[in-house]
């Protein structure tokens, strides 16, 4: 999505939650309290971008409702929109990059989200993504569709291109439920789909 977004004439800048937690939230572990933390965080970061003129795609795995719901508020109803990428907890195990899963099955990551801490799907998200799609470029093709035909709208005071484009923040979720299997479409989206 970024890439797309940048071609289509669109600053952006990926906001990595893996990333953001190596440096600013260094200081930040996984207890409930200390996620809200982070997502209330990288939602100031993000905002400070937007406001530099910057799309800002926000990957980061936020559980809580209502942490997604303060970072709406945040932002910017306006300026926020949220994509979820629904996958099935079997999935994601499958899929499993960093070994994570198979961590909490054994006991030795007790807060991951999904296994062994809840995680409550958007109620109302702007945009809903198959998670068991296997093809990036028609997830992506699909969302800038979307963006181009106006049924998202991230508005605001974003910046309009050719093809009607116009967003500002756009937060993405990952699915790690069985009910969902979502932060926001954490534009790690690739990584899930390998």
């Amino acid at each position: 999505l970024e890439v797309a977004l940048h071609h289509a004439g669109q600053r952006t800048y990926l906001l990595d939650g893996d990333n953001v937690r190596q440096g600013l939230n260094k200081d930040l572990g996984f207890t409930d309290a200390e996620r809200v933390e982070n997502i209330r965080r990288g939602a100031e970061d993000a905002k400070l971008m937007m406001d530099a003129g910057l799309v800002v795609i926000t990957a980061f795995i936020s559980p809580f409702r209502r942490e997604r719901e303060m970072a709406r508020d945040l932002i910017g109803e306006g300026n926020f929109t949220e994509v979820y990428v629904n996958t099935p907890l079997e999935t994601c195990e499958a899929r499993d990059p960093k070994g994570l899963y198979k961590k909490a099955r054994k006991g030795e990551l007790p807060n991951l989200s999904g296994i062994g801490s809840p995680y409550e799907p958007p109620e109302t998200p702007e945009v809903v993504v198959d998670g068991t799609q296997s093809d990036l470029n028609a997830v992506v093709s699909g969302l800038m569709q979307k963006l181009d035909a106006g049924t998202v709208d991230p508005g605001g005071e974003g910046q309009s291109v050719p093809g009607g484009v116009s967003c500002r923040v756009n937060v993405c979720n990952f699915p790690l439920t069985p009910s969902s299997a979502r932060v926001g479409l954490s534009w790690r989206i690739h990584a899930n789909l390998q």
